[in-house]
């Protein structure tokens, strides 16, 4: 009945299942975890900061692959979102391509999220204050499902 989270910044956090809300953390396989979901389950899906598999041939491992595109719409509501920040431009560009062929909508992209319109509004991850620290942009992207 109750959880508990990881926060590098203050250690683990203790709340009971009521206090988590609809808000589930998984663990494992990327591409295992989308099969096993039922269809229009989820709102929104946040993908920040992942390996960029920069190495050629490693392209299909990518989290902004066609193929993950495809399941995130799956397991997305329609008008659902999927969410993408990163500090890697190559992997940014690549994944604006991916969106364009994917049942999802390019509803917002910047390549300089901290000196844009949505960084109100935005929750800095432990790695974008590294990466931001160290001078690199970040790059985001929001879609929206229209399956």
């Amino acid at each position: 009945p109750n959880g508990e989270v990881f926060s590098l910044d203050a250690g683990p956090i203790d709340f009971t299942k009521e206090e988590m809300g609809n808000v589930r953390f998984m663990v494992g396989d990327a591409a295992q975890l989308l099969k096993d979901l039922p269809e229009n389950c989820i709102d929104a899906i946040y993908v920040n900061f992942c390996d960029p598999w920069s190495k050629k041939g490693h392209t299909k491992r990518r989290l902004t692959y066609i193929e993950f595109l495809k399941m995130y719409s799956r397991i997305l509501v329609k008008g659902g979102t999927f969410n993408f920040k990163t500090d890697n431009r190559p992997l940014f560009d690549f994944s604006l391509e991916e969106v364009e062929k994917s049942p999802f909508e390019l509803l917002y992209h910047t390549f300089d999220l901290h000196n844009s319109d949505m960084n109100e509004n935005n929750i800095q991850t432990e790695y974008e204050r590294n990466f931001s620290a160290k001078g690199f942009t970040i790059n985001m992207l929001i879609a929206k499902n229209n399956k």
